[in-house]
């Protein structure tokens, strides 16, 4: 039984100790190949990359909403259609008709 323990520890040890080593050791990326004929510097003339440029953001602030928007006290029958256009449900204008 001491054996196996000190097998098992020992066998631990190196496995902690390789990992530490991995972990510290920088990460390497492999080099891409390059499969176009050797050539010289002089004829190897990278081309700007154009920057990416981030499609501009449009803003829409919606004015406060206030009920004078929606009462005209000429005509009911506005009052209902400026109910409509601004999205109010159909069941909640029948119920502001019938209300009043």
């Amino acid at each position: 039984m001491k054996t196996t323990l000190t097998i098992s520890v020992v066998l631990n040890v190196l496995l902690l100790g390789g990992g530490v080593m991995l972990y510290q050791s920088p990460v390497r990326s492999p080099k891409p190949k390059d499969e176009s004929p050797v050539q010289g510097p002089e004829s190897r003339v990278r081309e700007p990359v154009p920057a990416l440029v981030p499609p501009p953001t449009v803003k829409t602030v919606a004015a406060p909403f206030h009920w004078s928007q929606l009462v005209n006290t000429n005509d009911y029958r506005v009052f209902v259609a400026n109910l409509r256009a601004a999205g109010c449900p159909e069941a909640t204008v029948e119920d502001i008709v019938q209300g009043d």
